[in-house]
């Protein structure tokens, strides 16, 4: 009778029954906020995930856009609050993160990874920001093309400019438009120059990546790799095998062939970033397949790898870098083409934007110059033959 009295829902209940049952809703919100509250104290583990997202998120976005110092400090940011806070295993464990990514960023972002899926959301803010990461890179690819692609043009189209007014000059016999036309020609190689130089100064950092890239990995080949004469691998040197495979590469490090050799490794997984790779695939050095590859190669690429393994992928970076090189070298000695002229015709039949064929080129530059363009373009072929296979 008492608990039937305390329901809201009786019809005959005098005004002391109705109060009292007017307040069961507040005892059991009550009733709910200590629980929630009792819970969140139960489980201090879930709050200090919840409040690690944030900082992880920020430091895994600056490893993966190649700045493995931003991440180092976010981390160092993020112990000295811990530590201030009374949880020093926690302020222990993001310095050696911190130590690890300005020593080894590759192995960094995987421990970082592993992290964040543990955290609750973290696995969304990976995906999220590698999404975001890879929008921005084409986008800025996309319009280092277009620039690039825009300072070829003018350059063709002066050069088929100047050689129209050089036709002309030619058959000219008036010495007052004789002079015009010597200075007009002279004011279109400037501005041919000019752009000329523009256009070299946007290839000089694509060349200066692959260059640095090239004999970093040679280094690296030349430290573990044993070749007999004829340049074939034979076997693999000692301090690869001391530093490469899963065991090996998590002891400690007494020999110094070894520590040298897991520096260069650090070296060229510093210099090779994403971001660099969308600048070879702006500058026209990669192509879209060429630069996922390498993307790809390069990500799986560590000394945890056995030798064999390592080696091969290292192999597959070399030889992606030196097709970048070339296709880099290329460009720049494409601008001593002369513009194409059908046999024959007059200035009208010159074509601003066709190149001229290989025996033109050759024909036109010293010999130096047209045999190593003739070497360029034949190695070249050949790589972008095997990339299609």
């Amino acid at each position: 009778m008492a608990l039937q009295a305390l329901n809201p829902s009786n019809p005959v209940q005098d005004p002391t029954q109705a109060f009292l049952g007017s307040l069961l809703p507040t005892f059991r919100a009550g009733a709910e906020i200590k629980n929630t509250i009792t819970q969140a104290a139960q489980n201090p583990q879930a709050q200090k995930q919840k409040a690690l997202l944030a900082p992880a998120s920020q430091a895994f976005s600056s490893l993966r856009s190649g700045n493995p110092e931003a991440a180092a400090t976010v981390m160092d940011r993020q112990a000295i609050a811990r530590r201030n806070s009374g949880d020093e295993q926690g302020a222990v464990m993001l310095e050696a993160l911190s130590k690890l990514t300005r020593e080894k960023p590759a192995e960094a972002l995987e421990q970082l990874s592993a992290m964040m899926t543990r955290i609750p959301g973290g696995t969304e803010v990976m995906e999220n920001s590698a999404k975001l990461n890879k929008e921005l890179r084409d986008e800025r690819a996309a319009g280092e093309k277009v620039t690039l692609d825009n300072a070829e043009l003018g350059i063709k189209k002066e050069n088929a400019r100047i050689a129209a007014m050089q036709a002309q000059l030619a058959r000219e016999t008036n010495e007052l438009k004789k002079q015009d036309l010597q200075i007009k020609i002279a004011e279109a190689e400037t501005k041919r120059a000019d752009t000329q130089k523009a256009k070299a100064a946007q290839l000089a950092s694509s060349e200066a990546t692959t260059q640095n890239l090239s004999e970093t990995i040679d280094r690296i080949l030349g430290q573990s790799v044993i070749r007999n004469k004829e340049g074939k691998t034979v076997g693999y040197s000692g301090a690869l095998k001391s530093a490469a495979g899963p065991t090996a590469s998590r002891l400690p490090t007494f020999s110094q062939n070894v520590a040298d050799l897991e520096e260069e490794v650090k070296t060229l997984t510093s210099q090779v970033t994403l971001a660099k790779i969308s600048e070879l695939k702006g500058m026209g050095a990669l192509s879209d397949k060429e630069s996922d590859l390498l993307g790809s190669s390069l990500q799986s690429l560590s000394l945890r790898q056995s030798p064999e393994k390592f080696v091969a992928n290292l192999e597959r970076v070399k030889s992606l870098i030196q097709k970048a090189q070339l296709a880099t070298r290329t460009r720049l000695i494409d601008d001593e083409k002369p513009p194409t002229m059908t046999a024959g015709a007059g200035p009208a039949a010159v074509s601003p934007t066709s190149p001229a064929p290989n025996g033109a080129v050759a024909a036109a530059m010293s010999p130096d110059k047209a045999k190593e363009l003739s070497a360029l373009e034949a190695e070249l072929a050949r790589r972008n033959a095997v990339v299609k296979r």
